[in-house]
């Protein structure tokens, strides 16, 4: 049982370090990235963000698709 007061043990640092010292490549490429990048370039960060845009507009379209049927459907119940 701890005790008021006391340090759990392990430094924060430790909280922070990679799972598995795993090393990732570039999503865009498959590069090997230094510490703390998400790319390894300007071409490869551009990749990424059209990608990202792209999936978004890919859910927003879906989800006004989805909304464009449940209103038709409401539309043919109500009709007389």
């Amino acid at each position: 049982m701890a005790m008021l007061g006391s340090q759990p043990e392990g430094s924060p640092e430790a909280a922070r370090a990679p799972l598995g010292g795993r090393l990732l490549g570039c999503p865009a490429c498959g590069k090997e990235l230094a510490d703390g990048q998400k790319a390894c370039s300007g071409k490869c960060r551009a990749r990424l963000s059209r990608r990202r845009r792209t999936d978004a507009l890919r859910a927003r379209d879906e989800e006004i698709r989805v909304l464009l049927v449940t209103a038709l459907k409401k539309l043919g119940e109500g009709a007389p």
